[in-house]
């Protein structure tokens, strides 16, 4: 079998005056050391999932663990000031709550660009930019300063008019990381967005999409397979079938249901036939 494709980074390069930069000083200057090994940590959590993290529960539980002594308020604190200073994309943490920037991409990117994968589009602030720099933080390397409010105007327009229906996508994120099925990587989210579509394609509003995918993530938690794998082959299966919502879907299962029941009660009455030899 193949080895799968690496998402991630192992290492990333780090100025040396990252400490000097004024944002981070600032940290540091009301939160002390703490408040510098938390962005530390944050960098090599971003570049190890690759160029985003969804700001969620569970990866503030998992930060709280490799950062002994440091309280939940001051993580989050930490992080929202890094977001009001623009350390991380305002933009795309007010509207999805992923920590990413225009120059974390760029050094994702950069050290990607070998690797034989379709460039992800999930998340990327900016997908005409030409990925020449090799900035590895705009804060951080004062050389190489990128104006992280010259992002795309249409990804722009996209995040402002975020619709109810876009805030439930961010519900199948919540109900597959808080269920078991572990963090979730950026392929993962992006195959969830394209089941959207595909549901979309057979005649289904995207909210009832939305809701067939949760539904689909909930049977495998009822039969114990919490894992994309499984939810896919789920979701495989009423595509075929055309279930174009929830309902349609549970109407699948309760007609499986009577089947069942049938031919089961069809091989006891054949059981319950005199023995004519």
């Amino acid at each position: 079998m193949a080895r799968p494709a690496k998402e991630g980074l192992s290492y990333f390069p780090l100025d040396v005056k990252i400490f000097e930069n004024e944002k981070v000083e600032a940290i540091s200057g009301e939160f002390g050391l703490k408040g510098e090994l938390i962005v530390v940590k944050l960098l090599c959590t971003i570049y190890e999932k690759g160029y985003f993290v969804l700001w969620n529960e569970l990866l503030k539980m998992k930060l709280l663990k490799r950062l002994p002594g440091v309280s939940k308020d001051m993580l989050e604190s930490v992080v929202n000031r890094l977001v009001l200073w623009e350390f991380f994309d305002k933009a795309l943490f007010d509207s999805s709550e992923i920590l990413t920037s225009i120059s974390i991409q760029d050094t994702y990117f950069e050290a990607t660009k070998r690797r034989k994968i379709q460039k992800p589009s999930l998340y990327v602030i900016n997908v005409d930019r030409n990925l020449s720099s090799t900035v590895v933080n705009d804060d951080i390397n004062q050389q190489s300063k990128v104006n992280e409010s010259k992002v795309n105007e249409s990804k722009l327009n996209e995040i402002s008019n975020t619709t109810d229906n876009e805030k439930s996508v961010k519900d199948i994120y919540r109900f597959y990381e808080s269920n078991g099925f572990g963090t979730l990587a950026p392929k993962t989210m992006e195959d969830f967005d394209y089941w959207i579509n595909d549901f979309k394609k057979i005649g289904a509003t995207e909210s009832d999409a939305i809701e067939l995918i949760i539904f689909a993530m909930g049977f495998a938690v009822d039969y114990n397979k919490r894992s994309y794998g499984y939810t896919n082959k789920v979701l495989k299966d009423w595509e075929q079938k055309r279930y174009l919502s929830v309902a349609d879907a549970k109407a699948g299962q309760l007609h499986k249901k009577m089947q069942a029941a049938e031919k089961e009660h069809s091989k006891i009455s054949e059981n319950d036939l005199p023995d004519w030899g």
